[in-house]
């Protein structure tokens, strides 16, 4: 390979795949980790390694080996259990410096890989990057948007993501009517929804919104919010009224099929 190719470090959902798919075999070479569920790459035939997370300088030395140029991290990587995790004596390092933390969040090990990868002189990017269309920079997508009401509820929902930023915790919020009904934790949003449509289903004056925004300095190229698909089908059966994202710093995979599903249903998608 005579050309600098982009390795993608892939995770869960269908966000490796989208990537591998726009920049081709020649393009790309995908990297998971042992002890993560393997990534979704249907009928894409490119090279894939399977690497332990802990051995940071056999990660560095393979995609040197495959000539990459730069790095992109895609899909949701579950949080490992630190003492399983097999390690080199670099990995050891890295660890070590993780331990000194004060808070070790989902992306905290993901970070210090990224420091080890810059020193290599290995550009890390993110997938808004690869895949700049995947980012809306739209107010409103599709034909509905919020009411004053549910603007008021929204604002709100910015306003607790806000302050929740220093404490590592997550990315969405329900609210309605003034009242924030539930907050993400560990287990993802539409999990949140779920946990949340006993509540969001009960008839009241307005719906319910989801609200997503990254966390104050969030790098953005290890955890940029999304949505899809799934996201949409579950907040139609929890009787949500809609979802408002960060203008620019939110990707929505299959954007048509979610903005028609949005449509059919009379639910809104803003960015702000």
């Amino acid at each position: 390979m005579d050309k600098a190719i982009t390795a993608i470090l892939a995770g869960q959902g269908s966000l490796p795949a989208l990537l591998a798919s726009h920049l081709g075999p020649q393009g790309c070479v995908v990297i998971s980790f042992e002890g993560q569920p393997p990534p979704a790459l249907p009928h894409l035939d490119m090279p894939h390694v399977v690497l332990p997370m802990g051995k940071i300088q056999r990660i560095v030395d393979t995609l040197k080996q495959f000539h990459v140029g730069q790095v992109v991290f895609a899909g949701a990587m579950q949080r490992p259990n630190l003492s399983d995790v097999a390690v080199d004596f670099r990995g050891a390092k890295v660890l070590a410096k993780l331990a000194l933390r004060r808070t070790r969040g989902d992306n905290a090990l993901l970070c210090l890989l990224v420091e080890e990868l810059e020193k290599d002189n290995i550009a890390v990017v993110g997938a808004h990057t690869v895949r700049p269309d995947l980012t809306p920079q739209t107010p409103i997508l599709g034909k509905h948007k919020p009411s004053k009401a549910t603007q008021q509820d929204i604002d709100l929902g910015f306003d607790v993501l806000a302050a929740l930023s220093d404490f590592d915790m997550g990315q969405a919020v329900i609210v309605r009517e003034g009242q924030v009904l539930g907050i993400e934790g560990i287990e993802g949003t539409d999990a949140l929804i779920h946990r949340l449509s006993p509540y969001t289903q009960k008839k009241r004056k307005h719906r319910a919104v989801l609200v997503k925004s990254p966390k104050r300095g969030q790098d953005l190229r290890l955890d940029m919010p999304t949505i899809g698909q799934e996201t949409l089908k579950s907040m139609v059966q929890a009787d949500v009224g809609g979802v408002a994202l960060r203008l620019g710093a939110t990707l929505i995979l299959d954007q048509p099929e979610v903005i028609a599903l949005a449509d059919a249903e009379g639910m809104f998608v803003t960015c702000l």
